[in-house]
């Protein structure tokens, strides 16, 4: 007995995340259980597993199913999975959806909606291999993963980029002294015109022109949107950009992100393509009701559209969007400068202008 304590007591040292595998039984009941070793297996084909223990009951349930779905826990889910150990009703909290697989939590972090392929006995323990049949997202309202240490549950805390509040404070101001050029430009060539900085992990639009007068908006500081502000600022500033983008869709493509960022810091300026960076895009960041699911289908179909613009080397015949980094003494890009409403046709005299714009603006008295 003592040698097992001491086994468990050093396993205790490794973190593990937690999650709730929920199936059904055979009269169509929800049955589910906690899991510290929900992974991932395998990205083609899709596969994820975990292991169980060859004695519970609940595990000859999901195995008698065939499916399940396995919802990841956040911080915020302390109490329900503490729920899944005593002797009640497990899902009379939470928010649980009904699927054929087994109940969905609605809110988890994340959830995979599985069908067990193979089931591997390994000394106490069965190792079940799964295949993916859906997956998607929660609205992160449970925050941070749920974490379990050294017998007790905890989370992650991430090491964001430093958030200088007085230099946000600053650039608030400078801003608002700026936005008379920037309206008079936007005027003179017919254009709409903001400018954009980088606060933490999100970008704050802080003056523009047209609909964006005004403005306030704030959207992740994620690849590749707002990518001035990540290709002409500090290391840190950019691995953050790449990072967030695989935090808010999964996965990036960084050797496409490189190519991108490479072109743009050759010319100067930055594009997007689409309609997906106009209206729609100002439409779902702005909802207070978007989902983190949305906001991911968002951003992959902006970097698809990117991507695939640069591949055919007719961005500029596509392009809706002209982003230009406005650069302090140190070459480092404290505001963007975005340009959107223009004709293709007009986009070598509207890059000439925007571009003497974003150099000038940094003399205006603040």
């Amino acid at each position: 007995m003592a040698e097992r304590n001491w086994w468990r007591t050093v396993l205790g040292e490794y973190p593990t995340g937690v999650a709730i595998i929920a199936s059904l039984d055979a009269e169509g009941a929800p049955a589910g259980m906690v899991v510290g070793t929900f992974t991932a297996v395998s990205e083609d084909p899709p596969l994820v597993g975990f292991m169980a223990a060859r004695s519970s009951f609940t595990w000859s349930v999901v195995r008698g199913h065939g499916r399940f779905v396995a919802n990841v826990l956040g911080h915020g889910h302390e109490t329900l999975c503490r729920s899944f150990f005593a002797k009640t009703d497990r899902f009379a909290a939470g928010d649980w959806r009904p699927t054929p697989s087994g109940p969905r939590l609605a809110d988890a972090l994340a959830w995979f909606d599985c069908t067990i392929r193979d089931v591997h006995a390994a000394g106490d323990h069965d190792i079940v291999v799964a295949e993916v049949t859906e997956f998607g997202v929660g609205d992160r309202a449970a925050g941070m993963p749920l974490l379990f240490l050294k017998g007790g549950y905890g989370s992650f805390s991430a090491s964001p980029e430093h958030f200088d509040a007085q230099q946000f404070v600053d650039r608030v101001r400078v801003a608002d002294d700026w936005s008379g050029p920037v309206e008079q430009f936007a005027r003179d060539h017919g254009v709409t015109a903001l400018l954009a900085t980088v606060a933490g992990d999100s970008v704050c639009v802080l003056a523009g022109s047209g609909p964006h007068a005004g403005a306030r908006m704030t959207f992740p500081f994620a690849a590749p949107v707002a990518i001035t502000l990540a290709a002409w600022g500090s290391d840190e500033q950019y691995r953050g950009w790449l990072e967030n983008a695989r935090h808010l869709v999964g996965a990036v493509d960084r050797p496409g992100l490189e190519r991108i960022v490479r072109r743009v810091r050759e010319r100067g300026y930055a594009l997007s393509h689409g309609a997906l960076m106009g209206a729609e895009f100002d439409r779902v960041v702005t909802d207070p009701s978007t989902t983190r699911a949305e906001l991911s289908r968002l951003w992959t179909e902006t970097h698809r559209e990117t991507v695939h613009a640069l591949q055919r080397e007719d961005d500029h015949r596509t392009a809706t969007s002209l982003q230009l980094p406005v650069l302090d003494d140190a070459g480092r890009a404290i505001m963007e400068l975005v340009v959107e409403g223009f004709a293709s046709t007009d986009l070598e005299r509207l890059v000439t202008a925007a571009k003497r714009t974003a150099a000038t603006l940094v003399a205006v008295p603040a």
